[in-house]
C-alpha cells in the first residue's frame, strides 16, 4: 500500500489480530476469556464483534469502520488494509454471481460466502441475511446457517 494512502490517525478501537501459535492446520488447545458471549458455542470473533458495537454505542467518537466483501479473497484484501471487521453484503454477493442485488441468490449459497470468508480472516465477519430467506419461520434455519 502506499504510504501516501495510509491514514495516520489511530482507530479508536483496541484491535489486534488474533494469531495462533504453530504450524497452520496444527491444532492445540487456547484458553482465552470472552468478554460478551451468547448461544451455545462460544465464538471469538462475535464476541470480538459485540465488544466493538458495544463501546461504539456508549461514545459517539468511536466509529465501527467496515468494508463490504463478497467472499474469502475479498475478505482477505479488507482484513490486509486494516479493517477491524468485514461486512459480508447480500448484493455484492449476489454480483459475485452476475445477479442483481434482489434476493436472487439462495441461502445456502450465502451460507458458503460467509464460510470463505471466515475461514480466510481471523477479524470478525458480520453477514447480510439480506430478505430473511422465507417466511418468520425460516429465520430460525438463516439464523443456524449463518453461524
Amino acid at each position: 500500500m502506499l504510504k501516501s494512502t495510509i491514514d495516520t490517525v489511530p482507530y479508536p478501537f483496541d484491535h489486534r489480530p488474533v494469531f495462533k501459535s504453530g504450524k497452520p492446520g496444527q491444532t492445540s488447545d487456547e484458553n482465552t476469556t470472552l468478554s460478551i458471549v451468547r448461544g451455545r458455542i462460544p465464538s471469538l470473533q462475535a464476541s470480538q464483534l459485540r465488544t466493538m458495537m458495544l463501546e461504539a454505542s456508549h461514545n459517539p467518537s468511536k466509529i465501527l469502520l467496515h468494508a463490504s466483501s463478497y467472499d474469502g479473497l475479498s475478505s482477505r484484501l479488507i482484513e490486509e488494509a486494516g479493517f477491524p471487521m468485514i461486512f459480508l453484503a447480500g448484493c455484492p454477493c449476489a454480483s459475485s454471481y452476475g445477479l442483481p442485488g434482489t434476493g436472487y441468490i439462495a441461502m445456502t449459497e450465502m451460507c458458503e460466502k460467509i464460510q470463505e470468508a471466515v475461514i480466510q480472516v481471523p477479524v470478525p465477519v458480520m453477514a447480510d441475511a439480506d430478505t430473511r430467506y422465507g417466511s418468520p419461520m425460516n429465520v430460525k434455519r438463516t439464523v443456524q446457517c449463518f453461524a
